[in-house]
């Protein structure tokens, strides 16, 4: 700390030892003026991290070259005169020791001084003041020089350098993360291969799945066992899904492009919208669905293989109840699993942090904790069961008079730019039950068209080396038949991961 002289500062020197006295600048004495010294810890004396030093302090460790990142003295070094501080109120001319006319000032209700920073527009103001984070002067002379600070570009306040490139907004305009110098810009995708890709895979998946669920419900009416339309309709479901797939990577790519979604300043707009939320719930239901279906497909498929029994010719009302069941529960249970984290009821589970627009109290996203101390700070003690961000929502608004604050609510698909269903949850987080539930399950399913898969080409290799003596017809229908079936899941797995 920086301790000016006053009574009992002989016990604080043996209080804290050696001490380093340093001045800021020799003047002639002042007649009728206070001396002053500054008395400064000894660990001062040598090079040390200016970064997080502010006021006095930092004005003589920058100046008299004791900061590790010496850049130069943040001010002008010069002696008062008559002409200076003319617009401060408490303000007398006296005489130096060299006879020449000069000023002295009450500050504060404090005893006339002259240890003060002269700014641009003639206002004087204590050192104590300058490279303080704010604009003491009014014209930013007294923070324009300091190498501590970070000043916002477009907002115009100043934070601390350390506050820069921190992955913390702290700017107003989000200028302290989304500059030049950051090296964590917010892109959907990073760079224009990756973006062409997107583009690539989305149209392709979206025209073939269209193309195939076409082809599908044409050839459907012309099948003639009862299997080969179960698993066409299945088929058809899994297209239905992995079309999701291809419609979600076309929009994300189209929002990144043509809707400027994706900036670093932009980011929470993005992960606020309803597009973003729509999107993840294509997505997660689009995969499910895929997932799910394939699933189903790949165990009747080895069911049907393992019991060997003849094919029907039509499909019975039986079978069209059980085949129609199923697909419904798919699309039920996919439906659920993606629209659950949109519950009203559940938002205090589900919902991550918030986002207020143009608010210099809330800056950035800022989740209940955060949230939490503001509130306690500004209204006291408040119970300690937490509070719902319907309560929060409330009590900010509060907070401000004739002002409706709302805040926008970054969900459990906001929290990538993406838009994707969170698998992967930090520890602590309540939301890991119900990512890790379904991905557990997402698992399952894989492990089961694995060993369908698996089963099934065995099956086909040992059928067609007893038949392959006097079929070869056979042989290769099979082989085609497991080649298709196989590209099919293959491909699916991959979509899905």
């Amino acid at each position: 700390q920086v301790f000016f002289c006053h009574s009992g500062l002989g016990s604080l020197e043996r209080f804290i030892g050696t001490c380093v006295k340093s001045v800021l600048m020799k003047e002639p004495r002042v007649y009728g003026v206070t001396d002053s010294s500054i008395i400064l810890s000894p660990k001062y004396a040598s090079r040390v991290n200016c970064y997080n030093v502010y006021g006095e302090l930092y004005l003589h460790l920058a100046c008299k070259k004791l900061c590790s990142h010496y850049i130069g003295c943040p001010i002008n070094l010069k002696p008062l005169n008559q002409t200076s501080c003319n617009l401060n109120e408490f303000r007398l001319l006296t005489i130096t020791g060299n006879k020449e006319l000069s000023v002295a000032l009450k500050i504060r209700g404090r005893s006339f001084g002259q240890s003060v920073f002269e700014c641009d527009n003639g206002w004087c103001i204590p050192y104590e003041e300058v490279c303080d984070l704010n604009d003491d002067c009014g014209d930013s002379s007294d923070e324009n020089n300091c190498f501590n600070n970070f000043k916002c570009l477009d907002s115009g306040e100043y934070i601390a350098k350390g506050k820069k490139c921190d992955r913390v907004f702290d700017c107003l305009d989000y200028s302290d993360e989304c500059n030049t110098d950051c090296d964590n810009q917010v892109k959907i995708f990073s760079n224009r291969t990756m973006f062409n890709l997107a583009c690539v895979f989305g149209i392709i998946s979206t025209l073939c799945n269209l193309c195939v669920i076409y082809r599908g419900m044409n050839r459907y009416s012309s099948l003639k066992t009862a299997t080969a339309m179960i698993n066409e309709l299945f088929i058809l479901v899994v297209s239905s899904g992995d079309l999701m797939q291809g419609v979600f990577i076309s929009f994300v790519a189209v929002s990144d492009k043509y809707l400027n979604k994706s900036t670093c300043k932009t980011q929470f707009e993005w992960v606020t919208s309803n597009l973003c939320t729509g999107l993840g719930v294509i997505s997660t239901l689009g995969s499910l669905v895929s997932l799910y279906s394939m699933t189903v497909l790949s165990a009747y498929r080895a069911h049907g293989a393992q019991s060997m029994k003849i094919p029907q010719d039509k499909l019975t009302n039986k079978n069209k109840v059980v085949v129609v069941v199923c697909i419904g529960a798919i699309y039920f249970v996919a439906a659920v699993v993606s629209f659950i984290p949109l519950a009203p009821y559940l938002e205090s589970y589900f919902v991550n942090s918030i986002k207020y627009d143009n608010n210099p109290l809330f800056v950035g996203i800022l989740d209940k904790e955060h949230l939490t101390l503001v509130i306690e700070a500004y209204y006291g003690r408040m119970s300690k069961h937490g509070f719902s961000w319907n309560s929060i929502g409330n009590l900010v608004n509060d907070m401000f008079i004739n002002v409706k604050v709302l805040g926008k609510k970054i969900g459990f698909y906001g929290s990538n730019g993406f838009c994707l269903f969170n698998y992967f949850i930090e520890s602590g987080n309540p939301q890991i039950w119900f990512s890790g539930t379904v991905l557990t399950s997402n698992v399952v399913c894989v492990v089961i068209i694995t060993i369908s898969s698996a089963f099934l080409t065995m099956l086909t290799v040992n059928s067609s080396n007893v038949a392959g003596k006097n079929n070869k017809v056979l042989v290769a229908r099979n082989k085609k038949i497991q080649r298709k079936l196989s590209t099919l899941i293959i491909t699916d797995v991959i979509s899905w991961v």
